[in-house]
């Protein structure tokens, strides 16, 4: 499958060209070649004349752009098992993408269980991978406690996948320190208070009674409406 350097040339709105190098443009006939042998006139359904074709495979190639030939062919092997037509360019490049097995963590659904089990303090939990806890964070402890599992687990879903985008890519993810609340300085004090405010997705002025002194009646009145509201918070304050 050839094609002359005219079709593989974006001209942008300002009429900078962009090229393609030769590696790339080889790899992008190898994988339409691979197409057009697994899915036959579905194929030529989907690219049916050339000036169609040459778009597409300009297209495809800013795309896959960096990928080696073994992880395209690895992509194309899943992609005739799981795909009955031609794959758009996200479905590919999602299925060139590590699995949670080949990045050392667990599947989306393991990790969404273990984190709906964390009912304590979650920076001393137990966590499997720290992409773990970050996910639930961002998802919202609160929320993976208390909220419909149907509209929990897409957004929990969506998060551990972007995640493991960027452990892909190389970021390292760590469990921050449990900050120590017995430390009565202010700097301390008011990193253990935003830290029990992003858990629970609260603002940090619902702990506000926490910098109160511990015999106050305001403080223990305080409290005790936050507690009404959110009971779960109790066994993460301080004594």
């Amino acid at each position: 499958m050839k094609s002359d350097d005219r079709s593989w040339i974006s001209t942008t709105p300002i009429g900078e060209q962009r090229t393609l190098d030769e590696n790339t443009k080889l790899l992008v006939n190898l994988v339409f070649a691979r197409f057009k042998a697994i899915y036959g006139h579905k194929f030529d359904s989907t690219y049916g004349d050339k000036a169609s074709l040459d778009i597409a495979r300009r297209e495809w190639g800013y795309c896959l752009a960096g990928y080696t030939e073994p992880q395209l062919a690895k992509a194309l092997h899943t992609c005739k098992l799981t795909h009955a037509w031609p794959p758009a360019i996200a479905e590919f490049v999602a299925l060139l993408q590590p699995s949670a097995s080949e990045l050392g963590v667990v599947s989306a659904h393991a990790a969404y269980v273990e984190a709906c089990r964390c009912r304590e303090d979650a920076r001393n939990f137990p966590w499997s991978h720290p992409i773990v806890y970050h996910a639930a964070r961002e998802t919202g402890f609160w929320r993976l406690q208390r909220g419909n599992e149907t509209t929990v687990w897409p957004l929990f879903e969506r998060t551990y996948a972007a995640l493991l985008t960027r452990l892909a890519a190389g970021e390292t993810f760590a469990i921050p320190n449990q900050p120590a609340l017995a430390d009565n300085s202010s700097v301390t004090q008011a990193e253990a208070i935003q830290s029990l405010a992003d858990q629970f997705e609260l603002d940090a002025s619902a702990f506000y009674f926490l910098t109160l002194d511990r015999h106050s009646s305001v403080r223990e009145r305080l409290k005790n409406k936050l507690l009404a509201s959110h009971p779960e918070i109790a066994a993460h304050l301080p004594e």
